[in-house]
């Protein structure tokens, strides 16, 4: 779901287009299993993320004192919260 996510992202924010540099004009990641990468790659992005990820990003940036980096966290399961271990996992955001 994170990689259809991140697929999707990229097609509408056009993210293929690289500037000359050789980035995007936003760069869409994805964090899930093995992929995404550490430390969180610096410019003008947006990270799709599993829950568990997501902390490890989090946690990544504060860690990092990037923390002003962080604009914007939209949570699709915001509905677990007070539920078994991915509530949990939510509730430490």
């Amino acid at each position: 779901l994170v990689q259809e996510k991140g697929d999707l992202l990229k097609s509408v924010l056009k993210s293929d287009i690289v500037k000359e540099n050789g980035m995007p004009d936003i760069y869409v990641e994805e964090y899930f299993g093995s992929t995404g990468s550490f430390p969180i790659p610096k410019g003008p992005h947006v990270i799709v993320a599993t829950m568990e990820k997501g902390i490890a990003v989090l946690s990544s940036l504060l860690e990092e004192g990037e923390s002003s980096r962080l604009g914007q966290v939209v949570i699709d399961e915001f509905h677990l919260l007070g539920e078994g271990r991915r509530g949990a996992i939510l509730e430490t955001f």
